[in-house]
C-alpha cells in the first residue's frame, strides 16, 4: 500500500505555516519543508521562517544550506522521499509544508528529472542577455515554467530553456502522474485583495524585525547578494548601499511579493490536483476544523473528536 501523505500548499502569507502546526498535531504527523528558501541558513526574517527548532512537532529539511550553496530538485526528492519512507515506518504522517510547487511535484510524483546538463556553450549563447529578457525567452518556450520560475534565478532559467528545445519541457511534469504516495493536497485560497493586505502586512512587519540588520550580517560575512534569488534581499542592499530609498525598496518589494503570489497561484492550478481550502482570517479555528474533516476522511477516519 502506498504511503499517505499531507500537503499544506498555497501562496505565500496564506496561513499555511499556523494550518500546519494544528494539523500535525492533530494527526500525528511531521512536517518536510517544501519551500525552497526555507531551506537555507541565515535567511530568517526575509523567508518568513518558522522558529522550526522550539515546536512541539518536529520539522525537517530547514537549514541545511548555506545562503549561496548549490542545491537541486533531485537533491530535494531524494530526501524528501526517505522522510516519507521513515516516517512512515514510525507511524507517522508526513505533512509537506510550504508554497514550492516544483518541489512538491518532484517529491510525490513520478517527476521526470532526467532532462541533460546543459553544455557551456548554450549557456555561453545567453551572455548578452540580462535576466529579465533571458526571462523572456523561457516565458514563450515554456510559459507555465516561466510562470513558477524566479526572473533572477538564472540558472534555473537556462535549464528549463534547454530542457524545452531538448523537447522535455518542464512544465510538462503534469498534476497526478504516475503519483507514488496517497496525496492529499491542501491549496489554501483567501480573497486576493485580503491576500495582498497581508503581503503588504507582512513585509512591513519583516522591517520591524530586523531585516535590514538580517542583510547587512548577510553582506558583512562576505555572501555576495546576487547570488539570493529571494525577494528582498538585493532590494534591502541597494538601500544599504544609498541607491534607493527605504520607503521605495518596501514598495518594490511588496509589489514583487504581490506578484509572485500571482505565479504561484497559477502553478497550484495547473499543476497540482489540489483540494481547495477557503480560509477565513477572521475566524481560523473554522478553516482548521474544516482541514480536519478533510483530512479524516482522507485518513478514513471518523471525525468524533
Amino acid at each position: 500500500m502506498r504511503s499517505k501523505v499531507i500537503v499544506i500548499t498555497g501562496p505565500t502569507a496564506g496561513g499555511k505555516t499556523a494550518l500546519s502546526l494544528q494539523l500535525a498535531t492533530r494527526f500525528n504527523g511531521e512536517i518536510i519543508n517544501a519551500d525552497a528558501s526555507q531551506i537555507r541558513r541565515d535567511l530568517e526574517i526575509g523567508t518568513a521562517k518558522i522558529d522550526w527548532r522550539n515546536q512541539k512537532i518536529k520539522h525537517h529539511l530547514f537549514d541545511l544550506l548555506g545562503p549561496e550553496d548549490p542545491f537541486s530538485i533531485r537533491d530535494y526528492q531524494k530526501m524528501a522521499r526517505n522522510l516519507i519512507k521513515n516516517l512512515t515506518l514510525c507511524g507517522k504522517i508526513p505533512f509537506f509544508v510550504g508554497g514550492s510547487g516544483l518541489y512538491i511535484n518532484a517529491a510525490l510524483g513520478n517527476y521526470d528529472l532526467s532532462i541533460p546538463g546543459r553544455s557551456p556553450l548554450f549557456d555561453r549563447q545567453f551572455d548578452h542577455l540580462g535576466n529579465e529578457d533571458l526571462h523572456k525567452i523561457l516565458t514563450k518556450e515554456d510559459p507555465l515554467a516561466a510562470a513558477v520560475i524566479h526572473v533572477n534565478n538564472r540558472r534555473r532559467v537556462l535549464r528549463a530553456i534547454s530542457a524545452a528545445r531538448a523537447g522535455k519541457k518542464i512544465s510538462e511534469n503534469l498534476k497526478g502522474r504516475d503519483a507514488l504516495y496517497q496525496s492529499l493536497i491542501l491549496c489554501l485560497i483567501c480573497d486576493r485583495e485580503i491576500l495582498y493586505s497581508r503581503i503588504n502586512e507582512r513585509v512591513d512587519l519583516m522591517f520591524d524585525q530586523g531585516w535590514v540588520e538580517e542583510v547587512q550580517t548577510l553582506i558583512e560575512k562576505g555572501v555576495n547578494l546576487q547570488n539570493i534569488k529571494e525577494i528582498g534581499y538585493r532590494e534591502i542592499a541597494l538601500y544599504l548601499a544609498g541607491e534607493m530609498s527605504l520607503s521605495d525598496v518596501k514598495t518594490l518589494i511588496k509589489t514583487k511579493t504581490r506578484r509572485y503570489s500571482k505565479r504561484q497561484s497559477t502553478w497550484f492550478r495547473n499543476q497540482m490536483d489540489c483540494t481547495y481550502l477557503p480560509v477565513d482570517f477572521a475566524d481560523f479555528q473554522t478553516t482548521v476544523r474544516n482541514a480536519e474533516v478533510i483530512v479524516d476522511g482522507f485518513l478514513g477516519r471518523d471525525n468524533k473528536e
